[in-house]
């Protein structure tokens, strides 16, 4: 908790300090000033409350503005609270990666998406048992959708890096998408907030990573989607359920790919006869090599840099006992050098106690 404070106390000092300047952030403060603007016209006045949100029954009956209108009103100020806080220091930390238009759009293609999903799914309730309190009486308003996706951005930019180091153990960035499901059930079981937002928070994982992986663009190469090992879909659940989720995005994935609504990744070729003569045409017997792909790119970049600081580590406790271990050397070989003069000199004494043939002989 110390660590986390710190670090909201230098984020705020450097937004002081004028590092987030170039209007990067305009947009995003932007939307915390109207939602702001938006939950006290709604603490205000419930009609108006009634007027901008959105139900399944009034999405499906022509009323399509509300769901450009829905996310800025609510009653919640805890759901308010965490939306602040995670448009502000959620871009803050995501703008070094991503640009402003890439997060604009992630938003508003999750929180629309999980809108009309969540629409749908009133409607398949209600037609399988009859239940009409999600279809009539539930008003969906407020970014709980973009919550998750803020999870997921800083998931994918630092799945490695550490939030919280706890005597239990090690809460990471990619720990977040999961830790933010349970946390608004738990929040839902006490009361504090309505019993659709982790419903909310749940769909808005889901479809953020499924735009993540499978349909955002690269910003700045031909690449689309992210298909690195560490934003795999099981990567969301702890490590010791990753092996039967993997089975189970496994399936999934290939039931798609067979009813053609995914398809598989392509793997890009070189053919290397033409690189070496520089474009000259190659061998018809010359086999093509795969090129990594962009995500795996970053998935090996980032496994090297652990790699080397690990290395690095190991080699500074190796140095570390090299020094100890030559001291100890030196003071034996002193010690067995010792020994050895001491041979010396009797060796070199004993010869002239020896008499020679050239001496006399003794009477």
């Amino acid at each position: 908790m110390k660590a986390v404070l710190e670090r909201i106390v230098k984020i705020v000092e450097e937004e002081r300090g004028g590092l987030m300047n170039g209007g990067k952030t305009v947009p995003f403060r932007v939307l915390i000033g109207v939602s702001i603007v938006g939950h006290l016209f709604t603490l205000i006045s419930p009609s108006f409350f009634q007027l901008v949100t959105l139900s399944p029954s009034s999405l499906f009956g022509v009323q399509l503005w509300r769901l450009l209108t829905s996310p800025f009103v609510g009653h919640n100020l805890l759901v308010l609270s965490i939306t602040v806080l995670s448009l502000h220091f959620g871009v803050r930390l995501l703008i070094q990666e991503f640009s402003t238009a890439h997060l604009l759009k992630t938003f508003v293609i999750t929180q629309i998406s999980s809108s009309i999903l969540l629409c749908i799914l009133s409607y398949f309730l209600y037609a399988i048992f009859a239940s009409s309190y999600l279809l009539y009486e539930v008003s969906l308003c407020g970014m709980a959708p973009i919550i998750a996706s803020v999870m997921v951005l800083v998931k994918q930019f630092l799945p490695d890096s550490i939030v919280i180091d706890t005597g239990m153990g090690r809460i990471k960035y990619t720990h977040l998408p999961l830790n933010a499901c349970l946390f608004s059930l738990i929040a839902s079981l006490l009361g504090l907030v309505r019993f659709v937002v982790p419903l909310e928070i749940l769909v808005g994982t889901q479809l953020s990573w499924t735009y993540l992986r499978f349909l955002s663009p690269h910003e700045t190469e031909a690449v689309i989607g992210d298909p690195s090992e560490h934003f795999a879909w099981a990567s969301l659940f702890p490590s010791a359920f990753r092996p039967f989720c993997s089975l189970i995005s496994k399936a999934t994935f290939r039931s798609l790919v067979k009813c053609r609504i995914c398809k598989r990744k392509q793997i890009r070729h070189v053919d290397v006869t033409s690189l070496l003569s520089n474009g000259g045409p190659s061998s018809p017997g010359m086999r093509t090599m795969p090129l990594p792909m962009d995500g795996e790119r970053k998935d090996a970049e980032r496994r090297r840099q652990k790699a080397l600081a690990e290395l690095n580590k190991r080699l500074k406790e190796q140095n570390e006992k090299k020094i100890d271990w030559d001291e100890d050397e030196e003071e034996e070989e002193e010690e067995e050098e010792r020994p050895e003069k001491v041979v010396s000199e009797t060796v070199s004494l004993t010869p002239s106690t020896i008499p020679s043939q050239s001496d006399p002989p003794i009477a």
